[in-house]
């Protein structure tokens, strides 16, 4: 080649016109030849495996990948690179899909662009509607709380199908992997010894129709694991591939019974691809009946008989033979070092059949280094140390150590125990703030400088923070109506607390102390919530530390009742008036009496500014107090007490009495409403007018007009009966008179019927429909006829809702109403009436 372009250059200087003709033919050739370079393939899942824990050992977590890789560098790049090392071709290459659910593991999924503002990951797994991938430069790259590098690797990160990668970029398309290569169409029952029928040698090949990797010579015996009756999985020679069954003949056995050897990694495992010197592998057998394809090892069936197994290594040498019984299926030996082995088992008893299996133990130049962590958190005081395990997997070399070497501060490392050929441990001691990383590296004995394998252990020491405990006892100790009290237990992790209020949206520092377990918040308003919050804090190095915070709210006590005074007297009774407290739930008052003070009324209305005690001595002198009451929540809380004292009438004071109020009675009704009537009182001044309610008599009226001799008190319910009283008053002076009560009671109207309809007619007859009226008694259907209404029906029974109307005229209309029924005791009371029309047909 170097010839030819030689070649070119002189042609060149003699004639330029054939430099684009011949420089185009060596680029097509070229093309040519580089379009046949890259092998578009698929992996077994052995082979994915392996590549990813080649490729993780190469990037571990939190290590940085700072290249540039099919065109693209970052999360890019690295995807690229991934999939390039597992299949052997350029993704940028691969057919793109945008289902998103037909990701499978080797896919590379983009996430947004590849302009700045998007992501490319390479998918490892694939579960449900869980997808697991590595990438780098990834905003979830995290070890513990702190995030890695920029281009860290992480692996094992999680997405759910459809969703965006950190809730910000949605999914692109999907570059289309070759995927993981499935021989599910080759079964088990083909399995057993075999012969080579091919004159010459048969090719063993790395998969169906494969790459040869090696041969069987004729006539030799080869077990197979499994096949498709075209080609076998075959193991010959310590070569694990495929051969054409075109060549193979079953071997057979006059006893009807086959002894099937192998070799395996693990007890009774798979044959591995590889056999690796330095590792340790298993001797394994089976014996199947091929009369019932039983497995003669795994059910006895009366058979006794002895298995002897021996491995023949590399120098002739024998291992001891392991001899047993028919209770296990394996012998366990080291490889020590490279070149051919033989296995032998042999079957004694009621069965005498014996069988070998070679293979060669390589050495693959390669070894994996591994450590328990490859990231080292330490933090000062508390956790200063920690142990990481090292680790060789693969084909270990002769002679070998492992070497370490550090860079950066505040931390050491040094070799705990003694190198075993295999592992040892090394323990990372924190110093100072600092960070740095350790490169461990399996080397030769006698040359440090060949090196076989090299990880790298970040490290980062911080300094442990005061930390302040959260509190504990915050509550509500103590109130009053400008003020509330505060407590809390004592916290030993603090030197202080703060104490802060919200305040207009927001919450604002009100105090800041030490030494001391409570706080009295002052100037405050009354019968008002207020919110608190309570943290301990500390000081480290100068900055202070807080701890989280406790919350607690409460409401003022409402402020004292103003205005409290003797309303009006009577030779039996005192009223006391005060000024009405808006942000009160209602009223205590207490009456002193025999040394001591009782509760004579609790009022539940913070409207009611006044009320009569009764029952009370002529000519004595009373003490009273009152105070508001509220809640915070459940528990009441009270206002300060104010006092009040009167006297009562003398009863020879007759110029001091007010006639009673006689000719109550009631004047008229409706269904939401009654008049009381009564006689004019001469010498009065006016009436008042209370109503019982809820157990107690509540002033509905004062009427400050003595001519007035009638009310109407409204807003009632239907078919209700309710109480009444109403006396007259007068004043001495100023001092209010009153009369003793008159009492009287009084039922309203029922509610008028809805609903009313025709519910059915006939020639003769027509159907009055209407909707029961809670309360009455029964209703009225009357009929209008020549000018007059004449009732039809009185039915007793309040949940009839419908009457027939008959001996009509046919094709007549008629007019119906209905009206209600109850009684006031034996007065009959009526509602409204409700009218409806209907003709007969």
């Amino acid at each position: 080649m170097i010839g030819g372009i030689f070649f070119m250059k002189q042609m060149c200087r003699r004639e330029k016109k054939w430099i684009k003709i011949i420089a185009c033919i060596m680029i097509s050739i070229l093309m040519v030849q580089l379009s046949n370079v890259q092998k578009v393939y698929a992996v077994t899942q052995s082979e994915f495996d392996a590549k990813l824990s080649q490729l993780q050992s190469q990037y571990p977590n939190y290590s940085v990948w700072n290249g540039q890789f099919d065109n693209g560098t970052q999360c890019f790049g690295f995807a690229h690179m991934m999939g390039y090392n597992v299949f052997g071709t350029m993704p940028s290459t691969w057919q793109r899909s945008y289902d998103i659910y037909s990701v499978k593991p080797g896919d590379l999924i983009q996430y947004g662009n590849t302009s700045g503002q998007g992501h490319t990951v390479f998918v490892t797994a694939v579960s449900g509607n869980t997808i697991t991938f590595v990438d780098c430069n990834g905003n979830g790259n995290y070890s513990g709380s702190t995030k890695v590098r920029r281009n860290g690797v992480l692996w094992g990160n999680t997405i759910q199908k459809g969703a965006r990668i950190w809730g910000k970029y949605s999914f692109s398309y999907l570059l289309v992997s070759n995927g993981i290569q499935s021989y599910d169409t080759c079964s088990t029952s083909y399995a057993g010894n075999y012969i080579c029928t091919s004159r010459t040698t048969l090719n063993i090949r790395d998969g169906h129709g494969g790459a040869v990797i090696g041969s069987i010579p004729s006539g030799a015996v080869v077990y197979v694991s499994k096949a498709d009756g075209t080609w076998a999985h075959v193991s010959y020679n310590g070569i694990n591939g495929c051969a054409s069954m075109q060549y193979l003949q079953r071997q057979q056995n006059t006893l009807n019974y086959r002894l099937h050897v192998w070799i395996s990694d693990t007890d009774m495992g798979s044959v591995p691809e590889h056999f690796y010197k330095g590792k340790s592998y298993y001797l394994c057998y089976e014996i199947l009946d091929t009369d019932t394809g039983k497995r003669v090892d795994i059910d006895h069936s009366g058979l006794n008989y002895s298995v002897s197994e021996v491995f023949v290594y590399p120098d002739g040498s024998k291992s001891d033979p392991c001899t047993y019984g028919n209770d296990y299926n394996w012998y366990r030996s080291y490889m020590g070092s490279t070149g051919q082995y033989k296995g032998i088992v042999s079957v004694t008893g009621d069965l005498n059949v014996s069988c070998e299996v070679s293979w060669n133990a390589e050495y693959s130049g390669n070894v994996t280094l591994k450590a328990s962590t490859y990231s080292v958190n330490l933090n000062i005081p508390g956790n200063t140390s920690q142990r990481v395990t090292l680790t060789m997997e693969g084909e270990i070399p002769d002679n070998c150590k492992l070497a370490k070497e550090s860079s950066g501060s505040g931390f050491s490392a040094k070799w705990d125990g003694d190198w075993n050929g295999w592992s040892c441990d090394m323990v990372i001691t924190g110093e100072s703030t600092g960070s740095g990383v350790i490169k461990v590296s399996v080397v030769d004995a006698k040359n440090a400088s060949v090196k076989y394998g090299t990880i790298k252990i970040y490290v980062n020491v911080t300094k442990e923070q005061k930390t302040v405990s959260a509190m504990s006892g915050v509550k509500l100790a103590g109130r009053a109506s400008d003020a509330l009290r505060i407590n809390w237990n004592t916290n030993s992790s603090a030197s202080g607390y703060i104490i802060e209020q919200y305040k207009d949206g927001n919450w604002s520092r009100i105090a800041k102390i030490s030494g001391a377990n409570t706080y009295r918040i002052e100037n405050l308003e009354s019968s008002r919530q207020y919110n608190f919050r309570v943290c301990g804090y500390t000081t480290d190095d100068g900055d202070e530390v807080y701890g989280s915070y406790a919350y607690v709210s409460g409401i003022t006590n409402p402020k004292s009742v103003t205005g409290v005074k003797i309303g009006g007297t009577a030779k039996d009774a005192l009223r006391i008036n005060w000024s009405q407290n808006i942000c009160a739930s209602g009223y205590i008052i207490e009456k002193y009496e025999n040394g001591k003070w009782n509760r004579i009324a609790r009022i539940a209305d913070a409207n009611t500014t006044t009320y009569r005690v009764e029952n009370l001595k002529s000519a004595s002198t009373y003490n009273f107090r009152i105070k508001a009451f509220d809640f915070d929540g459940s528990v009441p809380i009270y206002s300060e007490y104010q006092n009040i004292s009167g006297k009562t009438n003398s009863a020879s004071n007759t110029s001091a009495t007010v006639s009673n109020v006689t000719g109550v009675k009631i004047g008229g009704r409706a269904a939401d409403a009654l008049r009381i009537n009564w006689n004019k009182v001469n010498g009065t001044s006016g009436y008042i007018i209370e109503k019982y309610e809820n157990g107690k008599w509540i002033r509905i009226a004062r009427i400050a007009d003595a001519n007035t001799q009638t009310y109407r008190v409204e807003g009632l319910k239907a078919s209700t009966t309710y109480k009444f009283r109403i006396e007259a008053f007068s004043f001495s002076g100023k001092t209010p008179l009153y009369s003793t009560y008159a009492y009287i009671n009084g039922r309203t109207n029922p509610a008028v019927a809805t609903g009313v309809c025709i519910g059915g007619t006939a020639k003769d007859a027509l159907r009055v429909n209407w909707n029961k009226v809670n309360g009455a008694s029964g209703y009225i259907i009357e009929k209008y006829d020549n000018g007059n209404w004449i009732r039809v029906a009185r039915i007793a029974d309040a949940n009839t809702q419908t009457y027939r109307v008959e001996k009509l005229k046919s094709n007549t209309a008629y007019v119906f109403r209905v009206r209600s029924f109850d009684f006031d005791g034996s007065t009959p009371l009526y509602s409204g009436s409700q009218y409806v029309t209907g003709s007969t047909l």
